[in-house]
């Protein structure tokens, strides 16, 4: 049914590759990023160590501080509602 519209590019200059998050026109998520300041060195996978920023995260939200924000819309949902939503990550290498 083809793509969303862009919603977030960060680009990494090393190796060069840019994760692009899509999510529909109007749909009221908001994405949330983080460089993951906690990372202290603990191990990983085959023996690798996650140091300080070493990874990302990027979470979508649907407005999660509305109940105390008025201006905010509303994130509730009535019972028998259904809440869907849809985030496509493209991670793809820059030209050059």
């Amino acid at each position: 049914t083809g793509h969303a519209p862009l919603a977030l590019k960060l680009v990494d200059p090393q190796p060069r590759r840019a994760p692009h998050a899509n999510g529909p026109p109007r749909s009221r998520a908001v994405a949330a990023f983080t460089l993951a300041p906690h990372f202290d060195g603990t191990p990983g996978k085959a023996g690798a160590r996650y140091p300080r920023f070493a990874g990302f995260a990027v979470e979508t939200q649907r407005f999660p501080d509305s109940p105390n924000r008025p201006h905010f819309p509303s994130a509730r949902l009535a019972p028998g509602q259904t809440y869907r939503h849809r985030m496509e990550f493209d991670f793809t290498p820059l030209d050059g």
